[in-house]
């Protein structure tokens, strides 16, 4: 299985080419099996709170979740995995796993 660096890696490294990404403050990485038993890599994309707005139209969440699902699973090749990816501010997201986080 894949490693959440590597995801990582990759996610910074194409960061630029993701609609808005001065609004993204960082990503949180899960890898392992889903509900089903299958190879899964969960991507919250961490949004900046000022400017959560810019990516919430669902077309544009739609183009980004799109653009992660692919980059994740370029990494993961040659093993075949499920992409969950999910959006949240970034106050949420330290509310959720510490103040800690740094994206």
């Amino acid at each position: 299985m894949v490693g959440h660096a590597a995801i990582r890696e990759q996610l910074a490294a194409h960061r630029d080419e993701l609609p808005f990404p001065a609004a993204i403050a960082g990503w949180d990485v899960k890898v392992g099996r889903d509900a089903t038993g299958d190879a899964a890599v969960w991507v919250w994309i961490v949004l900046h709170d000022d400017l959560v707005s810019q990516v919430w139209p669902l077309q544009t969440r739609d183009e980004m979740r799109d653009q992660v699902r692919d980059l994740v699973t370029h990494a993961a090749a040659p093993i075949e995995v499920q992409v969950y990816v999910r959006f949240r501010s970034e106050s949420e997201h330290k509310g959720i796993v510490g103040e800690d986080w740094a994206g």
